[in-house]
């Protein structure tokens, strides 16, 4: 450990051994109890009273059983808005958006707007959206903003390495009358701490090459560092025309600044361990002001003896990019790679529904949506195809690709409360679409599905519950897919695949719900078993010049199986009131058979397991909040593709966070992110020929750990 990352340890070691001595001292106030409700739990404005929240996020954690919802909800659909998917809700309905990050607007909703959090564990007439599980339901105050609020939240960070940042946001609202509006500016000047997908600041690589034989062929120490700067743009305006009438119009702008470089010192040995060259690559990637615009607006009004909604959403992406990569030799500098592309895409959806009640305990919404998407494309890859030391254009099978799909659906959902204990949630859904592509052997297609789902409930008692569901889902298309791509790990252009059909998928799952009494906490169990057909993965691809390539294509079928569990509960009883743990696991299998080798093995994106062991005490009477989240992916990615065989491994991480209040709605936190340094690892398989050949060309192997990252909160609201 480094004096920097020891620093950092040190300061968030002397702010918990401040908090101990105060724990040993101070009798925490009791934990406050939430109202049950036959299926829902609500936390009122008195249930956080004294728990010194400043926004809608530090609300939401504070609830037993939130914690695993947060760190898993999306706001990504299976085709354009639908009716499901997200698990945390506003006003009964899901976030205006799709590009719209949740957490980063549960933090721009100050907690005095928030009159309410329902969490909600059945079918709910009232609420429209179909999910697997629990909903958390932020209900608004009505003028809550009257006289104006905000949030404001400044951010100091530290990297391993030193470098130091200052970001933050601020959002503001007010009401005139029955016109509500505001507005909120965000800088986050560091990339997401994913674990995963390369969103990191900082990197630092030992990878090895060897030849078949064992021997070392190349070792390739790296180091790689990702610059990371985004603005956020957000405004709304409400207005009620009524009691039962509404319109709320809401924007987001979203321009980013992104360049990545890794520098990597290689030295190269020939079969029988003789040194041939020492060098250094330099890899770089600039994304030139990538930028994404969403504009959204929402009708909602009491017509007849029912409710009707419209909803509009149109979403703009564009980013130029730059990558190249050159090799210093002693005598010489070689271009390796060149790339030069752009790409814009759109996505445009008009969506409307009209819910009415059929009789007692039975209500019926009938709706339609109508999506466009768009995507176009210019990519220039050129390449040292023959080593002489100069790039050559390559091919590229479509330069300027279009892709574009206009798709329409309709659905029936009905919600019928069977018996006091029994409840039915059952959806009937059509869409019918129509692909087009600028590829003259597949200039058009006309897809069409019928996604049925049946969601059962039963309440053995008022804490007790037992679900089923029975579901077909099909998945979005991602246009990338369709279109070449440069892949600059292997140095080629990888096709596109025109000819791909989304993923069809059977679902089945059992779940158990269990509520302890007097709001102690909550557990969630829950079996599944996915039938998919037309799985996506790589698939071998004859390309326009009829030569065998690797790219994303449809596999007749495939299947996924496993078992996951939620448990939350408080620790009153062992004397840490307002201590909550939090525990999530996660264990599946899945089966497919590979189409390079014939053999059966588990699919691409199957993570086998995860899991998270979260850790939480808040004490009221000191203001004062800390814990940890210990969590893993189970990330083991096996990828098979025509020339690669790869395997990929990340270790599980540590976060820990210490926060206290200073003076009126002010706090100050100190979060720690990656302290195991989270280590990841790939192996990759190259071969001659093909995977199916089995002559092996080469094998790779690398350990990366990311850095330690530090940062320092100071948020509150006026």
């Amino acid at each position: 450990m480094n004096a920097k990352t020891g620093a950092m340890l040190s300061v968030s070691l002397i702010a918990l051994a401040t908090a101990a001595p105060a724990l040993a001292q101070t009798a925490p106030a009791p934990a406050p109890v939430a109202a049950i409700a036959n299926n829902t739990q609500v936390y009122d404005q008195a249930y956080f009273a004294n728990l010194g929240v400043s926004n809608a996020e530090e609300m939401l954690r504070r609830i037993p059983g939130a914690e695993a919802i947060l760190n898993t909800d999306s706001n990504a659909q299976d085709r354009g808005f639908g009716g499901g998917g997200a698990q945390v809700l506003l006003n009964g309905r899901r976030f205006p958006g799709k590009q719209n990050d949740i957490m980063a607007t549960l933090r721009r909703i100050p907690a005095t707007s928030v009159a309410r959090v329902e969490l909600i564990s059945g079918a709910s007439s009232e609420i429209s959206v179909q999910s697997g599980g629990t909903l958390l339901n932020l209900v608004l105050r009505e003028g809550a903003s009257l006289g104006g609020s905000g949030t404001y939240e400044l951010n100091y960070r530290v990297a391993e390495d030193g470098q130091a940042h200052f970001d933050g946001l601020v959002t503001y609202a007010r009401s005139f009358g029955r016109l509500t509006a505001s507005i909120g500016i965000e800088h986050h000047d560091w990339t997401p701490a994913e674990i995963a997908n390369a969103q990191w600041s900082l990197r630092t690589r030992d990878e090895i090459y060897y030849y078949p034989s064992g021997a070392v062929q190349e070792v390739r120490p790296q180091t790689w560092q990702r610059k990371y700067e985004k603005m956020v743009y957000t405004g709304t305006l409400a207005y009620e025309f009524s009691a039962t009438s509404s319109l709320n119009l809401n924007a987001m702008w979203e321009p980013r600044h992104v360049t990545s470089e890794d520098v990597t010192p290689l030295i190269r040995y020939s079969p029988t361990g003789l040194e041939t060259l020492r060098a250094t690559e330099v890899h770089q990637e600039v994304q030139e002001e990538p930028s994404t615009l969403e504009l959204s607006g929402e009708y909602t009004a009491a017509i007849g003896p029912g409710n009707f909604s419209a909803l509009v959403i149109s979403t703009r992406d564009a980013m130029d990019s730059t990558e190249f990569r050159n090799r210093y030799e002693p005598t010489r500098m070689v271009e390796v790679s060149r790339r030069q592309s752009w790409t814009e895409s759109g996505e445009d959806i008009a969506r409307a529904s009209y819910v009415f009640p059929v009789g007692s305990g039975r209500s019926l919404e009938l709706g339609g949506e109508v999506a466009h998407n768009k995507l176009r494309q210019h990519l220039d890859v050129f390449l040292d195809s023959n080593f002489d030391g100069l790039l050559e254009q390559a091919f590229v099978p479509i330069a300027d690709p279009v892709v574009e799909e206009i798709r329409g659906e309709t659905y029936a959902t009905l919600k019928w409360q069977v018996t006091p204990k029994l409840s039915l949630d059952s959806t009937l859904n059509y869409e019918r679409s129509r692909l087009t592509t600028n590829y003259p052997l597949y200039p058009k297609r006309v897809l069409g599905f019928i996604k049925p789902r049946l969601d059962g409930r039963y309440r053995t008692n008022n804490l007790t519950q037992l679900r089923f569901l029975v579901e077909r889902r099909v998945s979005q298309l991602n246009f990338g897919n369709f279109v070449p791509s440069y892949n600059a790990i292997d140095d080629r252009v990888e096709a596109g695949n025109p000819q791909l059909e989304p993923e069809k998928t059977w679902v089945y799952e059992l779940g158990y719900e269990q509520r302890l009494r007097g709001d102690k906490g909550r557990i969630e169990v829950k079996g599944f078993y996915h039938d998919i057909s037309d799985a996506i993965d790589y698939i071998p691809l004859y390309d326009d010049r009829r030569i065998l390539v690797n790219a994303r294509g449809n596999i007749p079928s495939a299947k996924l199986y496993g078992a996951e569990a939620r448990v939350s509960f408080r620790l009153d009883g062992i004397g840490l009131n307002g201590a909550q743990i939090n525990l999530r696991g996660l264990r599946q299998w899945s089966e497919i058979q590979d189409p390079f080798t014939g053999v059966e093995r588990r699919l691409t994106n199957d993570r086998t397991y995860a899991y998270d062991i979260g850790f939480r005490h808040d004490i009221a009477s000191m203001r004062l909040s800390y814990g940890f989240n210990y969590k893993s992916t189970g990330l083991d990615q096996l990828v098979s593709q025509l020339q690669v065989t790869e395997n990929y491994t990340i270790d599980p991480t540590l976060e820990a966070f210490v926060e206290r209040g200073l003076w009126g709605t002010m706090s100050l936190r100190l979060e720690l992110q990656n302290l195991t340094h989270s280590p990841e690892r790939r192996w990759r398989q190259n071969y001659l020929v093909s995977a199916t050949d089995g002559r092996p060309r080469r094998i790779d192997f690398y350990e990366e750990r990311r850095d330690i990252r530090a940062a320092l909160r100071l948020r509150g609201r006026f």
